[in-house]
């Protein structure tokens, strides 16, 4: 039977020492690839939440009318079931208008909206939509001849109240 060498004491705490010291700098290192790899991951994260954004966007279709049955949210010209409608169901309902006039403001309740449609192919006729802190506040057809003129940022009970 072989006998095996033992290392002198000196060899066995220089080796000891050698391996302590790679293990820290291999801690060392670990613990900054984690913490990259965190922000990697949250810049990800930002940049998936930056595309769905955009996706968003780019899938809004501005319309000229109003979606087809339309007319049953508007019995008469000066009234609507939708009223109260937050501006989410409304542009579910109806589609995001042509024409847009808003001023949002830091308290949500003082943000003011108006839409026009124009919802008939012949006519002159535009669908007006006043929101109030994101809720439709009143709705009228009536006729249409641009934004030009049209007194629509003179009306004091819409804008002021």
């Amino acid at each position: 039977m072989a006998q095996t060498e033992k290392a002198p004491p000196g060899d066995i705490e220089a080796q000891l020492e050698e391996l302590e010291a790679e293990a820290d700098l291999l801690r060392e290192q670990n613990e900054l690839l984690q913490e990259e790899t965190a922000a990697l991951e949250e810049e990800r994260d930002s940049l998936q939440r930056q595309l769905e954004e955009a996706k968003e966007a780019a899938a809004v279709e501005i319309r000229r009318q109003p979606k087809e049955g339309w007319e049953q949210y508007f019995p008469d010209p000066e009234e609507t079931t939708l009223k109260g409608e937050s501006i989410e169901n409304v542009r579910e309902l109806l589609g995001e208008p042509p024409f847009k006039i808003r001023s949002i403001a830091e308290n949500e309740a003082h943000n003011h909206e108006i839409w026009i449609f124009q919802p008939f192919e012949e006519d002159t006729s535009g669908l007006y939509l006043f929101f109030k802190g994101n809720k439709l506040w009143r709705s009228m057809i009536d006729e249409f001849n641009g934004l030009f003129g049209s007194q629509l940022l003179e009306d004091e009970e819409f804008w002021m109240e």
